[in-house]
């Protein structure tokens, strides 16, 4: 018999893995991705906002997301 439960406690499992995971990044890795993901700020305005290339945000960007990812598994 099912409690229901399993797929919160599977959530908040997840999400306690993801802020680990996140708190382990740098701290400019770690603003890229709140920046991207909370704000919804394009690669333009995170690098505007970094004073740094927007090629070089998008490439930490897609590193940082892979590396997440690789963790997470």
């Amino acid at each position: 018999m099912s409690t229901g439960n399993n797929g919160t406690e599977d959530k908040e499992l997840l999400a306690a893995q993801v802020t680990r995971v996140l708190n382990s990044l740098t701290e400019e890795k770690q603003k890229i991705v709140r920046l991207r993901f909370w704000a919804h700020l394009d690669f333009r305005q995170i690098a505007e906002y970094l004073n740094k290339s927007e090629a070089v945000v998008r490439k930490s960007y897609y590193n940082t997301l892979l590396a997440l990812k690789n963790r997470l598994r």
